[in-house]
């Protein structure tokens, strides 16, 4: 066989190899990310947006960045709203 054939199965091979890795990347960041559907009861004040996700509340800078949840008890959350100056939020739980 010739270098070239040579050459283009190993481009091929490789193609391949970085179109697989491609698509394995992509779907572990899809199965991280939450669908923006399940973001609901979202309430937004000067400096932060909170809403509801998987039955409890979280809390995201409001020009963007990391939510982080506000806590996690037995139960679910829902209803979110920011007092007037945005100090403290109220929300309806339900803890049977």
């Amino acid at each position: 066989m010739s270098f070239w054939g040579k050459s283009v199965r190993s481009a091929v091979a490789l193609t391949a190899v970085l179109i697989a890795s491609a698509l394995l990347l992509c779907s572990a960041a899809s199965a991280v990310e939450p669908h923006a559907g399940m973001l609901r009861y979202p309430d937004i004040s000067s400096e932060h947006i909170v809403f509801r996700y998987a039955n409890d509340l979280w809390v995201a800078p409001r020009g963007g960045g990391e939510a982080v949840p506000l806590s996690s008890p037995s139960g679910g959350e829902s209803v979110p709203k920011f007092s007037p100056d945005g100090s403290m939020i109220a929300f309806m739980g339900n803890y049977d």
